[in-house]
């Protein structure tokens, strides 16, 4: 085969496997790490520094969002911050859209999307967007201080 058909057929593998719109990316950290975290987990989207769960949960991924300067946030500084974004807090609400996780409503640090009856879709600080079947599949460990607390935002 000629220099010039090596080169045009290189082309067209390279055009195709662009245009196949498959995309081949890895789990950023060990499998048995994601483990540690939660105990249903699924990838849904590769790893994304540029935002964090809760710039998920609301639907910006071009950036990350927080309520507080804190690693952590309150009840109170997450419903003053989701409520400009135009959702209502409930504690008794039977199918909130965005779930809260923390030690407490005073160490709120992890959000999360309903997408199921059972079943939520987070994305894991800068980590990959995991689904779990499950509205409460963090571990609570020195690993994970994931606890879902009562109540919602819709």
């Amino acid at each position: 085969m000629t220099y010039e058909k090596k080169l045009i057929a290189l082309t067209l593998i390279l055009c195709l496997t662009l245009l196949s719109g498959v995309s081949v990316y890895a789990l950023y950290l060990d499998e048995s790490e994601y483990d540690k975290i939660a105990w249903t987990w699924e990838e849904y989207a590769p790893y994304d520094f540029d935002y964090n769960c809760l710039a998920y949960a609301i639907g910006d991924t071009d950036t990350w969002h927080w309520p507080s300067d804190n690693e952590t946030c309150t009840l109170n500084e997450a419903r003053v911050y989701l409520a400009s974004y135009g959702y209502d807090y409930s504690y008794s609400a039977s199918n909130p859209t965005i779930l809260y996780y923390g030690q407490s409503t005073d160490l709120i640090d992890h959000f999360a999307k309903k997408v199921g009856t059972s079943t939520s879709r987070a994305k894991w600080g800068m980590l990959e967007v995991m689904t779990s079947y499950s509205l409460d599949p963090y571990y609570d460990n020195e690993d994970s201080y994931y606890d879902k607390l009562p109540g919602g935002f819709y």
